[in-house]
């Protein structure tokens, strides 16, 4: 409680000094505004002061104030006072003669005057600040607001747009998936139909991709091709021309000239029959019974182990491979196609060839009539150069000396020159064979092996071909052709079965150029047919034979004719 009291009393004898110091200033012309005021008379209310219980303290104010007075009449009026001290300086004056008590009642109406001209003049400078203030905050009201108004209209475009985007993207899936169960609908209804005309079971998927297949004109020969179900089908070559059977030469190639058997030896035919130049012989196989010789059947029963190169896709090209099967089985797929082996839709045909090996060969020459001489010379060399049998079997076997050819209709092999570098007989037993022949001469515009169909030729991707000078022919059944050394030639079968025997012949034109050939081969396996050295070794006589027989002197000649008018 002493506390409590003692505090009391401390802020009583504070608010008396503080009461003293406004009373202090209001004397000094300090001015207090109205709220100051009411505080100082609620401070003397509480502390229970009235204004005239100060006199007995405020004596020595009173002096101070007569003191002050006596300064303010030695002031000239006309120095830095302002308006109002003159006027109270004249007041005073006028009430000089008046006591101190309504000295100080009139100071204190002058100071409440002078009080409410200051709070009128606050007032009046106050007025435009709160306005402006005012219309401050109604502009940043008015701006934030604006400007939540805008944020709120991005935002709704931006959703909007966002919708827009997504109802887009919903209808572009939708019109995908429409298309899709369209397209499915309409290959479910073809492949429905399919089946229904058809009745054939589908083949799983292999995993496989397939090569597509390009557009263009089918082969004329597609249709005589035998198909199997579930056979495969060889895919078209990089080279393909998918309308190869439009295209035909530019120009009329010249034929291959015929020569009857009997005009042989006339001196107008002296090229032919030196063996100079491609001919066709007609009338040297009338004696021979075509009707009936070498049917397949009869081949088949007669040498059914004998090794064939088979090729089910046709050999229209260089890169060509066969399979190695037995004549038997390859005469049967001849016939009938099992489905083992691939086929050719691009360029459809089947063919064989048949490598003749020496026991077969004679066989085969027995039913044969009235060969011609030129034909048949390398029975006189084969059996001097090389005695034993299996040294000729070698021989003829590696080098594919004698053939029998064997295809359909469309097939037949890509224009090459034969690789021995020798002249070449083809005898046309039953069908018939498109022959085109160019010489050596041309070959600057063939562009290699494989690489000009003559028969069908692309002049863009082989432009110079039109410049080549060739000739072309049908063999028929019963007709002989020949060509020299390094002779072009490329042929196709025009029926079905085309069948022909050939045979390689050495003379005089190209024993030298052969014989260079198998030196080639035995010293650095240029052909890679793999000789064996008794081979090469007996092959050293046949070139001395080749040089005694076949040389330019003329009693070598006399000694051992070669081609006698009589004989041929």
């Amino acid at each position: 409680m002493m506390m409590m009291m003692m505090m009391m009393i401390g802020v009583a004898d504070g608010m008396r000094n503080l009461v003293e110091l406004i009373d202090f200033a209001a004397k000094y012309n300090v001015r207090l505004s109205t709220r100051g005021q009411r505080k100082v008379e609620e401070i003397r209310e509480v502390l229970g002061l009235e204004a005239g219980d100060d006199e007995e303290e405020g004596e020595d104010d009173e002096e101070d104030d007569d003191d002050e007075e006596e300064e303010y009449d030695e002031v000239d009026e006309d120095a830095t006072l302002t308006r109002k001290q003159r006027q109270r300086l004249r007041d005073r004056r006028r009430r000089a003669g008046v006591d101190d008590e309504d000295q100080d009642e009139h100071e204190e109406e002058e100071e409440e005057a002078e009080e409410e001209e200051e709070e009128d003049e606050e007032e009046e400078e106050e007025k435009p600040v709160r306005k402006s203030k005012k219309k401050n905050k109604k502009k940043n009201k008015e701006k934030s607001k604006n400007n939540k108004k805008k944020k709120n209209q991005k935002k709704k475009n931006k959703n909007m747009d966002r919708m827009a985007q997504r109802e887009e993207a919903n209808k572009r899936k939708s019109a995908k998936k429409n298309s899709k169960k369209q397209t499915t609908t309409t290959t479910r209804k073809r492949r429905k139909s399919r089946t229904k005309k058809t009745k054939k079971k589908r083949r799983p998927a292999t995993g496989k991709r397939r090569r597509k297949a390009t557009s263009g004109v089918e082969s004329p020969y597609l249709a005589d091709q035998k198909k199997v179900p579930g056979q495969k089908v060889v895919p078209p070559a990089e080279d393909y021309d998918p309308l190869r059977h439009t295209r035909k030469p530019k120009r009329e190639q010249p034929q291959v000239p015929r020569v009857h058997f009997s005009k042989l030896y006339d001196p107008e035919n002296a090229k032919y029959a030196e063996g100079l130049a491609p001919f066709v012989l007609e009338g040297a196989m009338d004696d021979w019974p075509l009707d009936t010789m070498w049917q397949m059947s009869d081949l088949a029963s007669r040498f059914p182990d004998s090794i064939t190169d088979f090729y089910p896709h046709n050999m229209d090209r260089a890169n060509s491979h066969p399979y190695l099967v037995p004549l038997q089985e390859a005469i049967s797929e001849f016939q009938n196609p099992s489905g083992r082996f691939p086929r050719n839709d691009h360029m459809p045909g089947t063919y064989i060839q048949w490598n003749i090996n020496i026991t077969d060969w004679d066989q085969l020459m027995d039913e044969v009539v009235n060969m011609p001489y030129a034909f048949r010379r390398d029975e006189e060399w084969l059996r001097v150069c090389l005695p034993d049998p299996k040294l000729r079997q070698e021989f003829t076997k590696k080098v594919h000396w004698r053939m029998l050819l064997l295809g359909t209709k469309g097939a037949g092999m890509f224009n090459h020159q034969d690789v021995l570098r020798s002249s070449s007989w083809q005898a046309q037993v039953h069908g018939a064979k498109k022959w085109h022949i160019c010489p050596p001469d041309q070959s600057q515009y063939l562009y290699g092996a494989g690489k000009v169909d003559c028969f069908h030729p692309n002049y863009a991707k082989t432009p110079l071909f039109e410049h080549a000078r060739c000739a072309q022919t049908i063999v028929k059944a019963g007709e002989m052709i020949y060509y020299p050394a390094d002779y072009w030639h490329q042929t196709e079968n025009l029926a079905t079965p085309s069948m022909s025997i050939s045979s390689t012949i050495v003379d005089e034109n190209n024993f030298k150029i052969l014989g260079d050939e198998l030196r080639a081969q035995c010293e650095s396996g240029k052909w890679s047919w793999d000789f064996s050295r008794e081979l090469c070794h007996a092959l050293k006589s046949c070139y001395s034979f080749w040089d005694h027989r076949m040389s330019n002197d003329p009693d070598d000649n006399e000694q051992c004719p070669l081609a006698d008018k009589d004989e041929l």
